[in-house]
This record gives structure tokens, C-alpha cells and sequence, in this order.
């Protein structure tokens, strides 16, 4: 194969350096190996980051969308209602609790956004620059890790499973992207 960085083993294709080593007996062992090799082919730190992208957006739209729905079944309409009408001052704005509790979501769904793209443009990136940005890959899987914890204390299902998936994706491609290639 033209331009083929072969590894020890002559004409196989899947034995390149830096990979695993393959016996010269073709058999079952062979089949394991290739597999692996198939999977570390598959599982690369750039699909990773857009994995995270993607579920990463449905995140953020379900949060923007859902964060200021409430069931009636809570029993919290009067609750939500004080926290609508009553009005204080803050450093010269009128606000409620409502519009504090809003930005707050907002704020959210908006690091979700930003979060996404940041994820999109990291599994753009070549594996060799991917490599000399470690400390940045590592610093947002460490926040997904901290929202994580978040979610698990404070909130329910939905975020905590997407903040989980989200995470394990972040690690994975953190560490794959410091892997020699």
C-alpha cells in the first residue's frame, strides 16, 4: 500500500508501529488483536468530542426549553408565584427571585451551548494539536466531572445520565488525546 507506514510484520495491515503486537500465527489471537486495533481505530478522541457535541446540544435546547416548567403535582404555584411578584432592589435594578432563578437557567443553557461548539471544535482538531492541548482537555472534562456531582446532588434522572455520558466521553477523549500516535 502506497505511503503505508507498515510495522514488523511485512504486508499486514493493521500492525503499525505503535499499536500491539501481533503474532506471526494467524488464528484466534490474530482475530483479538485486530479487533482491538479496529476498536482504538474507531474510538478516536476527535469521535469522542463529537459525541459530547452532540449530546452536549440536546443538553443544552432540553435545559432552555425545560428548566422553567413546572408540574402542577409539585405544589409549588404559590411558591413560583411569590418568586414572580415580589420585587427587591439590587444594586439599583428592580428584580424578583424569578428573574434571578431565569438568568441563572439561561446562563446554563448558554455554557451548554458554548460547551458544544468547544467539543465540535476539539474533535476538529488534528491528533498532533489535540496532543498540546492536554491541559485544556483535561480542564473541561474536570468541569463536566464538577457538573456531574452537581447534577447527582441537586437534580434528577435526565441531567444527571446526560452529565455522566457527557463525562465519561470528555475523559476518554482527554485521554486518548494525550495518547503518542
Amino acid at each position: 500500500m502506497a505511503g503505508h507506514k507498515q510495522g514488523g510484520y511485512g504486508n499486514c495491515p493493521f500492525s503499525q508501529e505503535g499499536e500491539f503486537l501481533l503474532s506471526r500465527k494467524w488464528g484466534a489471537s490474530t482475530v483479538v488483536h485486530f479487533s482491538r486495533y479496529l476498536w482504538r481505530q474507531a474510538m478516536k478522541a476527535s469521535l469522542l468530542y463529537r459525541i459530547a457535541a452532540v449530546l452536549l446540544l440536546f443538553f443544552a435546547v432540553g435545559h432552555t426549553l425545560g428548566f422553567r416548567q413546572s408540574d402542577p403535582d409539585w405544589g409549588v404555584d404559590t411558591l413560583l408565584g411569590s418568586m414572580r411578584s415580589i420585587h427587591f432592589d439590587v444594586q439599583g435594578f428592580s428584580r424578583t427571585y424569578w428573574d434571578l432563578f431565569v438568568a441563572a437557567g439561561l446562563s446554563v443553557g448558554v455554557f451548554y451551548l458554548f460547551a458544544a461548539i468547544l467539543a465540535w471544535q476539539l474533535g476538529s482538531l488534528p491528533a498532533e494539536t489535540l496532543a498540546l492541548m492536554r491541559g485544556t482537555a483535561w480542564a473541561f472534562a474536570v468541569c463536566f466531572a464538577a457538573i456531574t456531582v452537581v447534577s447527582w446532588r441537586y437534580l434528577f434522572i435526565l441531567p444527571i445520565v446526560f452529565s455522566m455520558v457527557i463525562t465519561v466521553c470528555l475523559i476518554a477523549a482527554a485521554w486518548l488525546s494525550a495518547q503518542p500516535i
